[in-house]
């Protein structure tokens, strides 16, 4: 299943500056458009990467990638089979974030 990582421009302009304020990453203006900057990392930065935490995981990613293509198209009529997909590997599981199950 594909994903996609949609966030607004501002918002990573934004998440850019908090990175920069901690010297993780460099800006280097463009020679033709000032307006434009691209951002470098830093050795700092590349550690801070590494170290990240992955995006979570857990039941209900894990059953929507179990769907085919076909069967994403008509969410209403594949619901008994997200579900059935989505059984509980974990006891107490109800008291749990989906991504920990």
């Amino acid at each position: 299943m594909m994903r996609w990582l949609s966030l607004r421009q501002s918002t990573v302009s934004n998440l850019i500056d908090q990175l920069a304020r901690a010297e993780h990453p460099k800006r280097e203006r463009s020679d033709t458009d000032l307006r434009a900057a691209r951002p470098y990392l830093t050795r700092s930065g590349e550690r801070v990467v590494k170290t990240a935490p992955r995006p979570a995981r857990g039941v209900l990613p894990d059953a929507l990638e179990s769907l085919k293509a076909k069967d994403l198209k008509d969410p209403d009529a594949k619901l008994s089979h997200l579900l059935r997909a989505m059984k509980v590997r974990a006891p107490g599981a109800s008291k749990m974030r989906l991504e920990n199950i």
